[in-house]
């Protein structure tokens, strides 16, 4: 017979999606909760803004849904008639060689017949499944795994300008194991990532799933309606401006956060769990201490590049390019100083006004990182610069609209396993206490919300 668990006490650190998701599915099924967010807002880099017709994203652009929990989640969110799937007719993704923009191939056809790979690299694809799996022993970087499994032409002009629109990252600095573990374990546990595919496909219909068809989305009024629609689901379990000033785990068991509002009024939260869903750096700082050492305190040294986006619009006339496309990127031998750009208004109706165009930029990443701390007029005349060879931008935007991240994205860097372990052994060491989120569980928003969903499990299990 089933036994539904008794209610517990349990305080979120954090209110981006993953704190936010947590604490959703913690109060349905009955239990109380407290969110403790330090910022003024939630959401974390989730943040769309709305000016005259333009409709901006400050952090990601779209969402990739790639199983059905996802679009089940946003339908219990109140989302399911506001949720967007990027045009159809925005089906090709660019990526510059030579300096052109070049449509990715999407069937064998295109393939064969694509001026973005060399008929050497094409040639080297086909030896994949004859290569042999690494050394269990060696842990590799994502553009060592990809150069011996692929070639060194992939890496340039696919691995690399796809790790730069991703972690803004560095492919020979990211863990394969960490950064993308589904490859990882292909050449682990097949040796091959076509035949891993393979078997993967086929345990998925031998356990009777069906496949399902993934797709980028967003909603008709940006991403900051999944933390509105959060924010309004978890009530007043919500605390913001909120600074934690102490942590103590009594001999009891019982957690006891103490905390002090930008306004000076001090609280106390009692608990019987704490999950902490917040960047690296405000985990490190936690005051959160056993043996009189903070166990955490590793975490500070997890490195985020810092990543600015530059939204320009646009009036039509003013791009040569069709923008027939998700956008374009732009690989780092090819000597440009963008990471990439999504053409915005291509993807989802309602993001420029009628008649106009609106293209996000990204500079940055570990690839530069003195870009993104450039000056507002320094760093737009480098992305017009960029753009007008890359899609024929003449004179200057309508519009303009600038975010800057100093820490956006964690790296999964080489090593990455150390703050793995650092924090499992924060949670042996303080029972109750659960960590989780982009440092631990992949960085997009979907992945951000599945950590969501099992935080919650390990907050009320046992």
């Amino acid at each position: 017979m089933h036994r539904e668990k008794s209610s517990k006490r349990i305080v979120v650190v954090g209110a981006g999606v993953t704190g936010l998701t947590t604490a959703w599915k913690l109060r349905r099924e009955g239990h109380a909760v407290s969110i403790i967010e330090r910022g003024e807002h939630a959401g974390g880099s989730i943040r769309t803004t709305r000016t005259d017709g333009w409709i901006v994203e400050a952090g990601p652009n779209t969402m990739l849904v790639n199983e059905q929990p996802l679009l089940d989640f946003f339908a219990e969110i109140g989302l399911e008639r506001d949720l967007l799937e990027a045009s159809k007719e925005a089906n090709k993704r660019y990526i510059v060689r030579r300096g052109t923009p070049v449509a990715a191939p999407m069937s064998l056809g295109q393939f064969i017949g694509t001026p973005l790979l060399s008929g050497g690299a094409k040639l080297r694809l086909f030896c994949e499944p004859f290569i042999g799996r690494a050394r269990p022993e060696v842990e590799e970087s994502v553009g060592d795994f990809a150069r011996r499994r692929l070639g060194r032409e992939v890496v340039d002009y696919a691995i690399n300008p796809l790790i730069g629109g991703i972690y803004a990252g560095d492919p020979y600095r990211l863990s394969v194991r960490h950064a993308f573990p589904t490859l990882h374990r292909f050449d682990r546990d097949h040796g091959s990532l076509v035949l891993g595919a393979i078997a993967s496909g086929r345990a998925r219909r031998k356990a009777g799933k069906k496949r399902f068809k993934a797709r980028s989305i967003s909603f008709t009024r940006g991403l900051q309606m999944i933390i509105d629609a959060l924010v309004r689901e978890v009530g007043d379990s919500l605390f913001s401006s909120t600074e934690i000033r102490a942590i103590d785990r009594a001999a009891d068991g019982v957690w006891r956060i103490s905390t002090q509002r930008t306004d000076g009024e001090c609280r106390t939260f009692e608990a019987d769990a704490v999950v902490v869903a917040i960047p690296a750096r405000a985990a490190a700082a936690l005051p959160l201490a056993t043996g009189g050492v903070r166990p955490l305190a590793v975490l500070d040294e997890i490195e985020y590049p810092p990543v600015t986006s530059v939204a320009l619009g646009f009036r039509r006339e003013q791009i040569a390019h069709p923008l027939d496309g998700y956008g374009l990127l732009v690989p780092a031998c090819e000597g440009f100083r963008i990471l990439g750009t999504l053409f915005s208004s291509s993807l989802f109706p309602g993001r420029a006004p009628e008649g106009h165009v609106l293209l996000t930029t990204f500079v940055g990443g570990m690839r530069q990182p003195e870009n993104a701390r450039l000056a507002p007029d320094e760093l737009r005349a480098l992305v017009l610069t960029d753009l007008a060879r890359l899609v024929g931008v003449s004179g200057d935007p309508v519009f303009t609209a600038t975010h800057a991240w100093e820490r956006a994205i964690p790296q999964y860097n080489l090593g990455y396993s150390r703050f793995h372990d650092a924090m499992s052994a924060a949670e042996r060491e303080l029972p109750g206490l659960i960590v989780g989120g982009h440092l631990r569980d992949g960085v997009s928003v979907g992945d951000c919300i599945r950590a969501g969903w099992k935080l919650a499990e390990r907050a009320t299990a046992g």
